[in-house]
């Protein structure tokens, strides 16, 4: 029984996690900033390199997958929740006018790098464990 409430709240949890984490990634995929008369955007792969980064580090360090699975669940689902029209007809990520744009990369490049560490195999090999009697037999 305490396994299953652990096993859920840490769900929840890092679906509260990836929610923040793609909240800020939607609203901040959009930065630039003006070098030599030139727009250099800066927020999109910032954005992607940290959810990049979690999401790969949650299943990196973690054993389990449920983790991962939550925050993946919780960054594309809020991206895309911005893509819909709100109650005043806004749209957050709005589609660009001549084909792929930058709300599309973050759209798409958000969902496939975090779900992609989800379906990865296990990443960390796991450590072999000598028994006591096999490190009293050497030494």
């Amino acid at each position: 029984m305490a396994r299953n409430v652990e096993s859920v709240l840490t769900f929840l949890a890092y679906l509260v996690f990836g929610v923040l984490a793609g909240t800020v990634g939607t609203f901040a995929h959009r930065g630039r900033i003006a070098l030599f008369d030139t727009a250099w955007w800066i927020g999109l792969p910032l954005a992607l390199i940290a959810i990049g980064c979690v999401a790969f580090g949650l299943r990196y360090y973690l054993d389990e997958r449920m983790p991962g699975l939550a925050f993946a669940i919780g960054v594309a689902g809020v991206v895309a929740m911005f893509t819909t029209s709100g109650a005043g007809a806004s749209v957050v990520l709005p589609a660009s006018q001549n084909g792929f744009g930058v709300s599309e990369i973050w759209m798409y490049g958000s969902a496939i790098l975090v779900f992609v560490p989800v379906l990865w195999p296990r990443i960390r090999t796991p450590e072999k464990r000598q028994s006591a009697d096999s490190r009293a037999t050497r030494g």
